[in-house]
């Protein structure tokens, strides 16, 4: 077990072996630049601190325009924004269902082609001669063109490869991870989801759905820059243009993605809640469940139509993943004994899952370190992916061909998508013969259809057969999950789950006659319940969609128990997978929970205290020198305390901060202290907060030349209004690409129409595990420190620094000093 200590210290270790060198360089030329504010510091975005994650804002700017524009709303304006809202919604859903039904067709015919059409001639035609090499190398070849194509589209848009579910989870959290969103990460993860499960790796497509449903639902309410075609489009519909309001459409999304996978759409929705989303309410509730229903109805109107030729017709099978029905009850009824049978395979799932977690755990790091690090070109995780594929066929020809048990009975097909249910290579006879190779069943079908074989074909397997295909199938998963592909471990974890608990009620029936009626279907669906469970650490959402998609309600209550023992069991030992990866990467996301290590810490105790600020009015030259010497996306805007502070006459109608002309050569001292790049906090300067601004906001000021001549005055500088402002939404332009004229540098800006002065702020001695919560509870980007007595400010908090990294490093760097003391 790699326990969570050793994770966190090996991301402090990576992370700061790759960013120390630059941000040392980026230091000395910031100070360098404080030196000299005359000419603008002759640095390049590279040299900036390399920042790989941003947060989003959630919280909403209560400035000046934005205020001006809730002025101008009214009765009907809600009542647009509201209808629209629903109409998106239903969009998203159907455009999801669509993108679903488009894969899993795509899939079942590249599937069906290379195993009837090419496997099945060349394996019939070099059988009689007794070789089956030329088969092997014809399905190989396959596999290796199918991989080809999704490890580069994955290499294409790198943000597309591995399940998504961990990304899309971090930006419901409000973490802004690059690409995650955007129209080439949708076509890479469609790409790539379709040649991944037709190349035959142990990955499915259900995950990737989720993170496809997302970028719909983040890509659609915009109306603008989803296609590349549209860049230069623009669409005259200012709603919808806000992180807080994109959140609510990406969880709407992958909602729809889950439904849309497992025809579960009650499940979809409490995945979204349980899994994804970190901010949820009432509304949100409503639209999410319709947006599943949308999707989940859409796909399955689609396959009836296509498949089974019924259009416009409402199904039993509603996603990507047919089950089928449990509908015996007599053979699948459950007593109070199976039901201590079920938890005791919770354990055993728990515990499973948590080595699982382990040892991918350490695979990934190893990949990390030497893969990606050192080899950090496309090519490398190219070769890697062709790899895998090539042992993965290996393996599972040779244990179809060598430990396969060839058991009397006909393979059967299923109809329309002419994929087989049982195989008889490797055996006495035809492909159409007598005898089924029980191992060729498992492996040489996609995973779905050896899920409903599990449940459901009454074939008897051997139990070497179910022993071999589980750990070839577990340490295939381990080994394939991380690398540059697009695929998840939703349908693996299933089949490794059902693959143990049908060896189990084998056993049972052979051995323990007396334990009662054992149907094998219910055991197969146990063990999958508890290997998800102990791996993914999933519970009440996980129980729902295993209901939905068996569509039997009698097996609520055992699963509902077994999902409950695995996943306690495995958080005993480790965390989920998806928050493993999520840790590897160092994003900054926060739990439901503060973490215990913030009892005895206070806001002092992390928040930075070298930020840069500015003042409310503040010269051109500054603002440009800050934006290139900084990479932080907000700016505390604050007054001196030592000159004045603001007060009842200097407060207007429409600016926090008013100014008139004659005020301006009063404020020339502190425009002076300011023009270098700003004080820094660490200089110990005593500010008043006045607001904050971002970064997104000072460029666009400076791209629409907002600012005035010192000697007309404020009143002459240009008002924006809340549409400009967010007019290039969600992007913003590069600062260095931004050129100026010396006249122009020395012009003032007013910033206090622009910044936020509505903030949440808290005193240095407030308890972490409250900052902790105003962050999870509000959205917040930032917070301000301020003094007790004084109330000056004295640093910000981030998200960044309520991660279990940054307390990690806290933690030894204060043993370290207590180390240090106790020596001297």
């Amino acid at each position: 077990n790699l326990s969570r200590p050793h994770v966190y210290t090996y991301v402090c270790f990576l992370r700061s072996h790759m960013f120390v060198q630059r941000a040392d360089s980026s230091h000395m030329r910031v100070e360098a630049a404080m030196e000299d504010d005359l000419e603008t510091p002759r640095i390049t975005r590279q040299d900036l601190p390399s920042k790989e994650y941003d947060s989003l804002d959630y919280d909403v700017c209560y400035n000046v325009p934005y205020k001006r524009m809730l002025r101008g709303y009214g009765k009907w304006t809600y009542l647009h924004t509201m209808v629209m809202r629903w109409v998106m919604v239903a969009i998203i859903g159907c455009l999801t269902g669509l993108t679903g039904f488009v894969i899993q067709f795509l899939v079942l015919k590249l599937w069906a082609a290379k195993l009837n059409n090419v496997f099945d001639v060349v394996y019939n035609a070099t059988i009689s001669r007794g070789t089956v090499v030329l088969g092997f190398l014809a399905l190989l070849g396959l596999n290796v063109v199918c991989a080809l194509v999704s490890s580069v589209a994955s290499a294409f848009q790198p943000v597309s490869a591995g399940s998504g579910i961990p990304e899309v989870k971090c930006y419901l959290n409000g973490i802004k991870i690059p690409d995650v969103v955007k129209a080439k990460t949708f076509l890479a993860k469609v790409i790539g989801s379709i040649f991944t499960v037709s190349a035959g790796y142990v990955a499915g497509k259900q995950d990737p759905m989720v993170h496809i449903g997302a970028i719909i639902g983040a890509g659609i309410p915009q109306l603008r820059s989803m296609l590349w075609c549209f860049k230069k489009i623009k669409f005259p519909y200012p709603h919808f243009r806000s992180d807080r309001d994109k959140r609510d459409f990406v969880s709407c999304g992958a909602a729809a993605g889950m439904a849309a996978a497992f025809g579960a759409p009650i499940g979809g929705t409490l995945f979204a809640l349980e899994e994804g989303s970190s901010f949820w309410n009432q509304g949100l509730t409503w639209r999410t469940l319709f947006c599943a229903f949308c999707s989940t109805y859409t796909l399955n109107l689609l396959r009836s139509g296509v498949e089974r030729g019924e259009l416009w017709t409402v199904t039993q099978s509603t996603g990507l993943v047919n089950f089928g029905p449990f509908e015996n009850a007599q053979r699948e009824s459950w007593t109070l004994l199976h039901l201590l049978c079920f938890i005791f395979m919770g354990v055993f799932g728990g515990l499973i899952g948590a080595v699982f977690n382990s040892i991918n755990t350490r695979v990934t790091v190893y990949r990390i370190k030497y893969l990606q690090k050192r080899h950090h070109r496309p090519t490398w995780r190219v070769l890697e992916a062709l790899l895998c594929i090539i042992a993965t066929s290996l393996l599972l020809f040779v244990c179809a061909m060598f430990f396969g048990t060839c058991i009397l009975g006909n393979s059967s097909k299923s109809s329309k998508v002419q994929v087989q249910e049982n195989y008889s290579y490797f055996c006495p006879g035809n492909e159409t013969g007598p005898y089924t190779n029980d191992m060729a069943s498992l492996l040489f079908q996609p995973m779905e259809f050896v899920v409903r074989n599990l449940f459901h074909n009454p074939l008897p397997y051997s139990l070497s057969t179910l022993g071999i295909s589980f750990f070839l199938y577990f340490f295939l998963a381990c080994f394939t999950f991380g690398i540059g592909i697009s695929g998840g471990l939703f349908m693996p974890c299933l089949v490794i789950g059902a693959t143990y608990g049908r060896f189990l009620a084998t056993v049972l029936i052979a051995y323990c006659p007396e334990y009662g009626h054992i149907y094998f279907g219910t055991y197969a669906l146990i063990g999958a319940a508890s290997f998800l469970a102990g791996v993914m650490r999933m519970s009440l959402s996980l129980t729902v969609i295993l209901m939905e998609s068996t569509q039997n309600i009698t097996f609520g209550l055992p699963i509902l128990f077994t999902v409950m023992v695995a996943k306690w069991v495995g958080d005993f030992f480790n965390t989920g997978i998806y928050h493993i990866h999520i840790t590897l990467k160092g994003i900054p996301h926060l739990d439901w929970e503060s973490p215990h290590q913030m009892n005895r810490l206070v806001a002092d105790d992390v928040m930075h205290t070298d930020s840069s600020y500015l003042f409310p009015i503040t010269r051109v030259r500054s603002v440009v020198n800050v934006l290139r010497v900084s990479s932080s996306s907000a700016f505390p805007v604050v007054w001196p305390d030592h000159r004045t502070s603001v007060t009842e006459d200097t407060v207007g109608e429409h600016t926090p901060i008013l100014y008139t002309l004659p005020k301006i050569s009063l404020r020339r001292e502190s425009e002076q202290l300011s023009s270098v790049i700003n004080s820094r906090i660490k200089k110990k300067q005593k500010v008043v907060l006045c607001g904050m601004i971002l970064r997104s906001q000072l460029i666009m000021l400076l791209k629409g030349k907002v600012f005035f001549n010192e000697m007309l005055g404020p009143a002459t500088q240009r008002e924006v209004s809340y549409d400009e402002m967010m007019a290039d939404y969600p992007r913003s332009d590069d600062i260095f690409k931004l050129e100026f004229i010396e006249e122009e540098k020395e012009q003032l800006m007013d910033l206090s129409l622009y910044m936020n002065p509505s903030l949440y702020c808290v005193s240095s001695q407030t308890p972490l595990n409250q900052v902790f919560n105003l962050f999870r509870t509000m959205g917040l980007r930032h917070l301000p420190v301020l003094d007790e007595a004084s109330h000056n400010l004295v640093g910000i908090v981030t998200r960044f620094d309520l991660t279990h990294e940054k307390l990690h490093e806290l933690r030894q760097r204060k043993r370290k000093g207590a180390t240090e003391n106790d020596h001297h």
